[in-house]
């Protein structure tokens, strides 16, 4: 019998077959469109050919009869095995090393959080440091193939020294371990400067993510320093040199509904600000400002989000992906193990968003490297498990490994009534399938492109 979980899309003149488990697609005409309506109603195959059968079976679309009664059960098991799972293959580590910044943007997160503490001293940096990397290497088990580190902040990019020195004593570690190391550095991009960027390795810097929010003149008045000066030229001159050392790099494009007409300008003018000699190093990432007076709602959000991917493609700035992930607990909130959130103190959170705010840690350092890493704060965002939010709903939703019942934060927000409801009416459904619709356009797009 035909998997319920498929999407048939009418494109044009064609009509492509999507499977939300496995990101197969086949493209046909109405007829054989109309057979596969046929068959899904009737649970009937003998409309089609044995070539036809044998391409759906292949492509996973043919499936026993109890496979898809049984999906939501695996689900909701892959989720819980992802929450609760000690012995993982990757350990991530998330350091914010600094709470201070060198600019001022108004809808930083940390706004209200960042200047709780005075900026630790050289002694207790060190100290955190170096009982960081006693943890990283208890943890560092038979089972661990990758390790991961996320410099954040603040501007990670104010203590360059520890970034270095951190990166090569880890690196050494997991050589004696026969274990990889990668990081990702989240910076504002002012201050990468070409001596430290020679030094970034790009065998295990991942890529360095930075941000604009839009062409020259809107991104210089909201993404700077209180004196308003020009960051946006410095930062395009790091991208390149970035770019120039095969640094992969991620531009960060923060949407709102004050700035949306100068991130399409920017991205009109993409190729002529950054190296395009050298375009497989650099691609985009669209977020949305949320908790701001200027936000978009979420579904208000995916209309803009959409026109500006299909610019960012056509200016082949963007490759679509149709690839989706098993659903599980994909993020330090919502998991025990030992991946961890830290900041310079040897604070530990159970988000990143709450960073520095001392109300918000959940354990500290010394506790973990004393063994008492159970977390029973997990609690803290069990409310918004997708077990407990939209009612279990998303273990049931074809469309799950997609959006993974949303950032646990968001789930939050929603809960707490700060973001628009789209678990109601089934809106969060409508928004993937587009997603989903509007990713399929462009891959036939892409197809042809490269066809012809």
């Amino acid at each position: 019998m035909l998997t319920k979980n498929i999407e048939l899309f009418k494109i044009g003149d064609e009509y492509h077959l999507f499977n939300c488990l496995n990101s197969a697609i086949i493209t046909m005409d109405k007829s054989t469109a109309n057979k596969i309506k046929k068959s899904l109603k009737s649970n009937v195959l003998t409309m089609f050919s044995s070539e036809e059968v044998k391409l759906l079976e292949n492509e996973g679309f043919l499936i026993e009869k109890m496979f898809d009664k049984n999906q939501p059960m695996a689900k909701r098991q892959n989720y819980l095995l992802s929450k609760h799972l000690l012995n993982k293959s990757r350990l991530k580590i998330e350091f914010a090393l600094t709470n201070k910044c060198n600019f001022a943007c108004p809808y930083c997160f940390e706004k209200s959080q960042i200047n709780q503490k005075e900026t630790a001293n050289k002694a207790l940096k060190k100290d955190t440091v170096d009982k960081l990397v006693r943890y990283i290497e208890n943890s560092l088990n038979a089972d661990v193939e990758l390790l991961e580190l996320v410099y954040f902040g603040g501007e990670p990019s104010l203590e360059k020294e520890i970034i270095l020195n951190l990166n090569k004593t880890l690196a050494q570690l997991c050589v004696g371990k026969k274990i990889k190391f990668e990081y990702l550095l989240i910076t504002n991009g002012f201050l990468l400067d070409a001596d430290f960027i020679k030094k970034i390795k790009p065998n295990e810097c991942r890529f360095v993510q930075t941000t604009l929010d839009g062409e020259k003149e809107c991104h210089n008045q909201r993404r700077t320093n209180r004196n308003k000066i020009n960051t946006f030229d410095v930062i395009v001159q790091n991208v390149n040199t970035l770019i120039e050392n095969k640094i992969k790099t991620v531009i960060r494009l923060n949407v709102d509904k004050e700035n949306v007409a100068s991130i399409k300008k920017l991205l009109e003018a993409f190729w002529n600000i950054f190296d395009i000699k050298n375009k497989e190093f650099i691609s985009i990432d669209i977020a949305r400002v949320f908790g701001s007076d200027i936000s978009y709602s979420l579904s208000e959000y995916e209309k803009i989000r959409a026109c500006l991917l299909q610019l960012a493609f056509e200016k082949e700035i963007y490759k679509p992906s149709l690839s989706g992930a098993k659903l599980s607990a994909f993020c330090i909130a919502e998991t025990l193990g030992k991946d961890i959130s830290l900041d310079i103190y040897g604070d530990i959170y159970q988000c990143w968003d709450n960073i520095f705010d001392e109300s918000k840690k959940v354990s500290t350092l010394n506790a973990f490297l004393a063994g008492n890493n159970t977390r029973e704060t997990l609690a803290l965002f069990e409310d918004v498990s997708l077990v407990n939010i939209n009612n279990g709903k998303c273990f049931n939703c074809k469309y799950s490994d997609f959006c993974h019942g949303l950032c646990p934060q968001v789930r939050r927000r929603i809960l707490h009534k700060e973001e628009e409801n789209i678990y109601e009416h089934n809106k969060c459904k409508k928004i993937i399938r587009n997603r989903i619709k509007n990713e399929i356009k462009l891959v036939a797009k892409e197809n042809k492109i490269t066809t012809n």
